[in-house]
């Protein structure tokens, strides 16, 4: 276990020196409507300048994930007890009202967590997202809205929509445009705000059944598609997952559960997928 834990941090500190190092192209490619239930509308700049508060939040959490290893190093030798290693929230799971509202019903899901505003319904949510967002009306929840010139949560309607319901300026935008999304950055992130009784939206495409990327019982193609993280377990390494889209509105869903894990590995594979032609890469609402 101490040599797992030796090996995380050595991951973690190259996740640091690549969110300071890495060089990215100017523009990220904008990803068509169609058939897309988490679009990327107009295109973001990968050099954009974070501004201070998402800086501090993000090394915040980093220091946080890097102290708890320690400490999971040091409750594993001394007790050993796997219960020490896991979080798991208390959230159910909201299945989407139709085919593409997957978005909607994961912010619906942690609304309801949190207990606010458990009047409102997905088209409710949709609604500030456009007011909020100055959406033209998408039938699903945007991953970004916007023209590449700011990192205001704004632009990114998931975030805009929670903070504006929560009453509080937390939940922040982590995508490739902002740095490396690295299995250990994306780890530290969730395992942060789970401790914090925050759950975590993942946006992302699951592949073709070959693809790193593809979700448990997934079709056989590239679908977008809006996840919620509730809990970890196993150091952070299993992600445990409340998935939309097991709905009565989708057709394809049968096959799968309302709540699932998968590895840590698997959920940085489907954040950083670009899918077929035309997409692009999402990442967390955290």
């Amino acid at each position: 276990m101490i040599r797992k834990n030796f090996q995380k941090a050595a991951s973690i500190l190259l996740s640091i020196i690549l969110l300071f190092s890495c060089g990215l192209p100017s523009f990220a490619t904008s990803v068509p409507n169609t058939d897309d239930h988490a679009p990327m509308i107009g295109e973001i700049s990968d050099n954009l300048e974070k501004p201070a508060y998402i800086t501090q939040k993000e090394s915040v959490a980093f220091s946080y994930y890097l102290e708890k290893m320690d400490s999971w190093s040091n409750i594993g030798i001394m007790r050993g007890s796997a219960n020490e290693y896991e979080a798991v929230l208390s959230l159910s799971q909201v299945p989407q009202d139709t085919s593409t509202y997957c978005g909607f019903a994961a912010v619906k899901s942690v609304l309801t967590y949190k207990a606010v505003h458990l009047t409102q319904t997905q088209a409710n949510i949709k609604t500030q997202a456009e007011t909020l967002c100055n959406d033209t009306g998408e039938d699903s929840l945007p991953w970004y809205i916007g023209n590449g010139t700011s990192y205001s949560t704004n632009f990114f309607p998931a975030a805009a929509v929670l903070n504006y319901y929560l009453g509080y300026h937390y939940y922040t935008p982590f995508g490739p445009w902002s740095s490396a999304m690295t299995t250990s950055s994306i780890e530290a992130k969730i395992v942060y705000d789970i401790d914090q009784s925050l759950p975590v939206l993942v946006c992302g495409v699951s592949g073709p059944n070959s693809a790193a990327s593809h979700m448990p019982n997934y079709p056989n193609s590239n679908k977008s598609h809006w996840l919620v993280v509730k809990g970890y377990s196993d150091y952070g390494d299993t992600i445990v997952i409340a998935d939309p889209a097991k709905s009565s509105a989708v057709s394809w869903s049968s096959n799968i559960s309302a709540v699932y894990t998968v590895s840590i590995g698997k959920i940085t594979d489907y954040a950083n997928a670009t899918g077929a032609s035309g997409y692009s890469a999402r990442g967390l609402i955290w």
